[in-house]
Parts: C-alpha cells; sequence; structure tokens
C-alpha cells in the first residue's frame, strides 16, 4: 500500500517560532498600528483645535476693536452732551434770576430765550452695535479675559442706567413744555426756531402770553427740576466716562491695539 508524505506549505522557516496556522500576526504587530492609528486620529483632533481656537481669539480681538471704535464714540457724545447740560444749568439760573428782577419785563428777550431753549431735547444715541452683538448671539464667551469682560458689562450697566433716566427726563420735559405754553406766547416761540432747530433770541422784547404770579412760579418750579435733572445726568455721564477711558485703556493694552 503506496504511502503519500504530507507535506507542508511556507511556514515560518524558524520551527520554534512556527505554531503552524498560516501568516499569524504577533499581538505587538496589532499594537503598533492600533497607536498609530491613535496618534494618528490625535493630533488631527489637536490641529483641529488650535485651528478653532485661532479663529474663535481671532474674532475676540475684531470685536474688541470694534468695541474700541463705540467707547470712544461714546466719549465723544458724552463730552458733548455734558457740555450743553452745563450751559442749560446756567440759563435755567438765568431764568429764576431774571424772573426774581423787579425789572424783568426789560429782559423778555433774554427770558424768551432761556425759556424755548430749556424745552428742548439733549439727545444721546449710545453707539452699542458691538454689545448688542455679543449679548444677542452670544459670542460675548469669546471674550476670555475676564477683566475685559467685567468691565464691559459694568460699563454697559452704567450706560442703561443712563439711558433710563433720560426716558425719565423726556417726561419731566414734557410737563415743562405744558407750563411754559401758559407762560409764553406760542407764536413768539414758533419763530424762534429756524429750519435746523437752533434757538434764535428775539429782538422786540415780546410780552409774556400769561405774566401771572402762578404761572411764572410754576415755570420757575418746573425749570429748577429740570436743572436737578441736567445736574444728575452731568454726574452720570462723568462716572460713564472714567469707566470708558480705563476700558478703552485695558482693551488696548490687552489686545495690543492702538
Amino acid at each position: 500500500m503506496e504511502v503519500h508524505a504530507h507535506t507542508h506549505t511556507a511556514l515560518d522557516p524558524d520551527p520554534s517560532t512556527n505554531s503552524g496556522h498560516r501568516g499569524r500576526k504577533k499581538w505587538t504587530h496589532y499594537f503598533w498600528e492600533f497607536l498609530m492609528l491613535f496618534l494618528a486620529v490625535f493630533c488631527g483632533f489637536l490641529a483641529e483645535y488650535q485651528l478653532e481656537h485661532k479663529i474663535e481669539r481671532d474674532r475676540e480681538k475684531v470685536y474688541m476693536s470694534s468695541m474700541l471704535e463705540d467707547i470712544i464714540s461714546d466719549t465723544t457724545q458724552l463730552s458733548v452732551n455734558s457740555q450743553a447740560r452745563l450751559r442749560r444749568v446756567e440759563m435755567v439760573d438765568s431764568l429764576i434770576f431774571l424772573f426774581s428782577t423787579t425789572d424783568y419785563s426789560a429782559k423778555l428777550n433774554e427770558i424768551y430765550f432761556y425759556g424755548r431753549s430749556l424745552s428742548m431735547n439733549i439727545d444721546f444715541f449710545p453707539n452699542d452695535r458691538t454689545i448688542l452683538q455679543l449679548k444677542n448671539s452670544g459670542a460675548l464667551r469669546l471674550v476670555h479675559k475676564i477683566a475685559v469682560s467685567n468691565s464691559i458689562m459694568n460699563y454697559d450697566q452704567k450706560m442703561r442706567s443712563l439711558i433710563f433716566l433720560l426716558n425719565q427726563e423726556q417726561l419731566m420735559r414734557v410737563e415743562y413744555r405744558k407750563i411754559a405754553s401758559q407762560v409764553f406766547n406760542g407764536t413768539v416761540f414758533n419763530a424762534m426756531i429756524d429750519d435746523y432747530d437752533i434757538v434764535t433770541k428775539p429782538v422786540n422784547n415780546p410780552p409774556l402770553f400769561n405774566a401771572g404770579a402762578t404761572a411764572i412760579n410754576e415755570l420757575i418750579n418746573q425749570s429748577q427740576y429740570l436743572k436737578k435733572v441736567d445736574m444728575n445726568q452731568i454726574k452720570k455721564a462723568r462716572e460713564l466716562n472714567n469707566l470708558a477711558t480705563k476700558l478703552i485703556s485695558l482693551i488696548r493694552k490687552e489686545y495690543h491695539l492702538k
């Protein structure tokens, strides 16, 4: 009976390492494959994270540059606003002084000028484009510098307080206009305003519509209320201007802006 010898296919030439299974790999080979794959994925994650981090820091700097422009614009407006209010405080003092004299009827050109000027609004429109974007879009989280973020929030709170007082002031000015309409001649008031809302002083010493003591006393009382409002607004504007100046310096320092 013929016996056929079984031949083995190519196995590991080293009998000591030949397990009898075709192409089996050592566990270390799989370990290194896993490690290389892990490192590739991890490095990709790090690169993506660094790119996203850089994009956010760039966006933060753009926002802060815009914020800087807004605050500088606010400080200019605050300065102009305060100067206008200081002049109006002086007008109230002059109006009350003239009415307290026995011959005020000889100074009605000045009285009409002060009376008409006090009825005009002194508006203030803060440049809040950047702070609104930061708050409404959730981008405020991009401001990672705590000192800057806190200063911005403090500035915004003070600004909203000032705007609230401005709204309250409008109600008082409406009341003043009602009382002024009882004392001054409306036709004269109308002629004192030009096309640019600039008040001009009359030259013919026009008489009052109502020179009664009660009406004049109400006008004086309401005028001094407006004076108090103006003085309070000046104080608030100075506080806000100080905050703005500090915030401008802080943003320039932290973000290396000019």
